[in-house]
């Protein structure tokens, strides 16, 4: 009995410490936070929901080829909705050319659920505990890449770990880093679509408070102002970097496109 209460105790951290990235904030505030906000309603409580969601994909299959990147944006601790709204999107956007998913995940994944996760994408054969570890943390990734492969798309997992930052800045450059030396060296036109966090697409360079949860010392960073992910890809793009929240609207993060997947609507749409 302790020997499987131990398990799903690590379990949990893994699963904790792939929602917040490479490691657990120090502000655990957030976690009650988001426990309060669920996406129950779906189809059984909003009227025409498949047929809204439909429209939702229209929205973003319009903008999709006046640009070279997409981002989308979910909200880690509660995202199976999210992921299969960018899974249905997948084979409309290889069709438009867009040949390359990156997954918001380590690209030296130093253990647990995100090497697990790797592992997986990579085609290894996978333990027991592994399966475990995916199932319970992370099964809309595993959908997601098992879809992006199916569909001829190739896969990079471009996050920094813990050992390479200790900061949402220096997170946010090892991540663009990576991405240049997985995608955009090898291949410079390529077009891209990136799911990550919807902390990452914030453009502007300003003080979020999603990215000083990540901070590793909250005093002396309160207040700075930090570059997020989009801030690098909409520069190295020439602005044809789109941004795709999936959460709706939220404090301090910023977006081209908004979507309620809960209600099925559009908050907002930056104009063509």
């Amino acid at each position: 009995m302790k020997t499987k209460l131990k398990n799903l105790f690590i379990t949990g951290l893994a699963a904790l410490a792939f929602t917040y990235g490479c490691t657990p904030p120090k502000n655990l505030g957030i976690v009650k936070e988001s426990i309060v906000y669920s996406k129950a309603p779906l189809e059984a409580t909003i009227e025409n929901y498949g047929a809204k969601i439909q429209a939702l994909e229209d929205v973003v299959i319009s903008h999709v080829s006046d640009n070279r990147i997409i981002m989308f944006g979910e909200a880690h601790q509660i995202y199976r909705n999210d992921n299969d709204f960018v899974i249905k999107l997948l084979p409309k956007m290889k069709k438009q050319g867009f040949t390359y998913l990156a997954l918001e995940s380590e690209r030296t994944a130093l253990g647990g659920l995100q090497k697990s996760l790797a592992r997986h994408i990579s085609g290894k054969e996978l333990s027991p505990e592994e399966k475990f570890f995916i199932e319970i943390g992370a099964p809309g990734w595993r959908d997601l890449a098992d879809t992006a492969k199916k569909e001829g798309i190739k896969i990079v997992c471009y996050d920094a770990n813990s050992s390479e930052a200790d900061n949402w800045n220096k997170r946010e450059e090892v991540a663009y880093k990576n991405l240049n030396e997985l995608i955009f060296d090898k291949d410079p036109n390529a077009k891209v679509i990136v799911y990550c966090g919807a902390a990452h697409l914030n453009s502007k360079e300003e003080y979020s408070p999603y990215a000083a949860d990540f901070d590793s010392n909250l005093i002396l960073n309160k207040g700075k102002k930090h570059k997020s992910l989009a801030y690098y890809l909409k520069k190295h793009t020439y602005d044809k970097t789109l941004t795709v929240s999936l959460i709706g609207h939220r404090d301090g993060i910023e977006s081209d496109i908004v979507l309620n997947l809960d209600k099925g609507i559009v908050e907002h749409e930056t104009k063509k």
